[in-house]
């Protein structure tokens, strides 16, 4: 009776302390972004827009801007400084009419899919003219409003078309290879293709616009897999319109009516998203356009807010004095965090909170007492492990950094220890066993060892 009763005793103290500060739970950190910066204001000037309504990126980090109204490209470079421009209003080489999409390949040549003119314009870095093709049509090679375009490694370009619901792939002088697609909510079948990219593979991504879905195909146009439904959970979509896939493969889409973006693995699983309606930072007002560079930054054509937001991999994380990711305190221990992906030399807000649930525009709680307010990244953007806690109390937390110090969390402009799968606490803080409690066991067992339990005598029977 005796071991009986210590074990069950030991048990209800292990379940206590489980269910309390979370061990054994498999610990895996998701990917955020955080604003970095933007530009771009409504008008008609250098660095201005009148509907930024694509976006692309070369090899060297300058971005190209589909100016959509005002009949021209402009380019930047990545901190969104102006370098040159071109075009104008009308039919000839060089003019636009309503240009939709902008691609680059790997040579620095930029496409240009000129929408209302039913073509595809080529140029050098620069904006010289170098060739075009395409007239109005249902024939190979001939468009109906041209929407977006992508290269892929070998030169091929893509172009989505609104009118004929299709997709066309044409070599880099503009000859046509193949074509695939009809109206329809079928696989293979489109209600206003919009968005393209094109992985390391060759495989091709469209954002299917109306059938609120992204499709994935071979280079030969062959149906792969599809994701999404109307709606606005993860993984679903409402209008996407821009798509860009980055070296690792992963997809990135602008949900444009949910003014967010979500990014998926190459099988259509979801990893993170981030935005919401409205024209601060990191908000989007119809997001058209998304495109991402070599070292993972993430540009955004915010279309209806006239300007681009790029937007960077952070993360902030709770770790020991070397930086060693950690999840699990005791009241001993020292609390550190550490991050990446932050401003050069910049100071942030930051907060250690009791665990909550966190949503978009979350007033972020009162600090725990005791712990740090801010953390400063060094000229690399890295937070080295800075300690924010030094006697920590048992319980679960999260740590929050206020880019904005607005007081408020938002996705893709704040960052969130906050990413555990099965439990949501950012780190935990467990009570200590004290030697009395060992020692109280050690004799509970060794007892349990020499106790018999005593032999009841027979009854004679009445």
């Amino acid at each position: 009776m005796m071991l009986s009763k210590c074990v069950r005793a030991l048990a209800v103290a292990l379940l206590v302390s489980v269910l309390f500060s979370g061990v054994m739970t498999v610990y895996a950190i998701g990917q955020q972004y955080m604003f970095i910066l933007k530009w771009g204001i409504y008008g008609t000037g250098d660095g201005e827009f009148n509907i930024a309504r694509d976006v692309a990126v070369d090899n060297s980090g300058n971005v190209y801007v589909a100016d959509q109204v005002n009949n021209r490209i402009e380019k930047f470079d990545s901190s969104g400084n102006f370098i040159l421009k071109w075009g104008t209003y009308g039919q000839g080489d060089g003019q636009f009419y309503y240009p939709e999409g902008v691609a680059v390949d790997n040579a620095g040549n930029v496409y240009v899919a000129d929408t209302n003119n039913n073509r595809v314009q080529k140029f050098t870095s620069s904006g010289q003219f170098i060739l075009k093709w395409g007239i109005y049509g249902t024939g190979d090679g001939d468009f109906g409003a041209p929407l977006r375009v992508a290269v892929d490694n070998s030169g091929n370009v893509y172009v989505t078309e609104l009118l004929n619901d299709r997709v066309q792939k044409f070599d880099s002088s503009g000859n046509f290879i193949l074509k695939w697609g009809t109206y329809g909510q079928g696989d293979r079948e489109f209600d206003w293709p919009g968005g393209i990219g094109v992985d390391s593979s060759g495989n091709v991504y469209v954002a299917d616009h109306y059938n609120n879905r992204v499709q994935k195909f071979d280079s030969s146009g062959n149906f792969i897999l599809k994701w999404g439904t109307y709606g606005q959970g993860d993984g679903q979509f409402y209008r996407p319109y821009g798509v860009a896939v980055d070296n690792a493969g992963n997809v990135y889409v602008a949900d444009t009516y949910n003014s967010r973006v979500q990014k998926f693995d190459s099988s259509g699983n979801f990893i993170t998203k981030w935005g919401s309606s409205g024209s601060n930072d990191g908000q989007f007002t119809y997001d058209m356009g998304v495109t991402v560079d070599n070292l993972g930054n993430v540009y955004v054509a915010d279309a209806y807010n006239h300007r681009v937001q790029k937007f960077g991999p952070a993360t902030i994380e709770s770790c020991d004095s070397t930086g060693t990711t950690k999840d699990s305190f005791t009241p001993s221990d020292t609390v550190y965090v550490t991050g990446s992906g932050f401003s050069p030399s910049t100071t942030y807000d930051i907060y250690v909170v009791s665990d909550i649930t966190w949503s978009d525009g979350t007033t972020i709680p009162s600090r725990v007492s005791g712990t740090a307010t801010t953390v400063t990244s060094d000229a690399s953007g890295h937070i080295s492990p800075t300690i924010v806690w030094g006697s920590p109390l048992p319980g679960k937390y999260d740590i929050v950094v206020d880019v904005n110090s607005d007081g408020k969390y938002y996705a893709g402009v704040d960052l969130l220890d906050d990413n555990d799968i099965q439990v949501t606490a950012g780190f935990f803080v467990i009570p200590e066993y004290t030697l009395g409690t060992i020692l109280a066991l050690a004799v509970c067992f060794a007892g349990a060892a020499v106790y018999k339990r005593p032999k009841h005598p027979k009854q004679k029977p009445l």
